[in-house]
């Protein structure tokens, strides 16, 4: 009983101590440029991290314009890691009239390993977790 009092006594030293920590917070803006130099969209990805003592808590917000949807597609946006290959999946939207909006909010802890921001076109339903074609891409 005493150590488990005891452990408790600790947790709540610890918790009130991670409460004094500071956090920091950064923006970029993101502009996306097309992929293939004939297409005239465009996007641009507002991001906001705010950095805590383990991790970051990040969120986007990508507006796209000019992407027309074909049907059964969809659009996917993605984090990647250039330096490994590694692609994070942002989720998917569809535009309508040529716009469109992807939010996406999460804890981090790795943020800072990715360097592009890229929105694909994507089958709808599609169970291949790669990327399938590049449509806008930008640096973070």
């Amino acid at each position: 009983m005493k150590l488990a009092f005891a452990g408790m006594i600790t947790a709540l030293v610890l918790i009130a101590g991670l409460a004094g920590l500071s956090m920091s917070s950064s923006e970029y803006t993101v502009p996306l440029a097309p992929i293939d130099p004939e297409d005239q969209s465009t996007g641009v990805g507002k991001i906001r991290v705010e950095s805590g003592p383990f991790s970051n808590q990040v969120q986007m917000k990508v507006n796209v314009m000019g992407l027309e949807v074909p049907e059964g597609y969809v659009f996917e946006g993605w984090l990647v890691d250039v330096e490994t290959g590694y692609k994070l999946s942002l989720g998917s939207f569809v535009t309508q009239q040529g716009a469109g909006t992807l939010m996406f909010q999460q804890n981090m802890v790795n943020f800072d390993l990715y360097d592009t921001l890229v929105i694909t076109q994507e089958p709808a339903w599609d169970a291949d977790p790669n990327p399938f074609m590049g449509v806008l891409a930008g640096s973070v």
